[in-house]
């Protein structure tokens, strides 16, 4: 995936997944793959004020910026 990204803001209303933002990484592994669903962090204000986030979860988010899908 690129590290570029679509500067879209989310609307606070809306529901979204970190897996698809482009403030979330996962965190590094010795087998260097993560799944999907796995732990990673947010790298601007998390929403609720954890940096460690599950990236399928459902949740508000005033930070969301939709990251490219390259």
């Amino acid at each position: 995936m690129s590290m570029a990204h679509t500067q879209k803001a989310n609307h606070s209303e809306e529901m979204i997944r970190c897996a698809m933002c482009a403030h979330f990484a996962y965190f590094k592994n010795h087998l260097d793959h993560n799944s999907p669903h796995a732990l990673g962090e947010c790298r601007n204000t998390p929403w609720d004020g954890n940096t460690g986030q599950w990236a399928m979860f459902l949740h508000h988010c005033t930070h969301f910026v939709k990251a490219d899908q390259d």
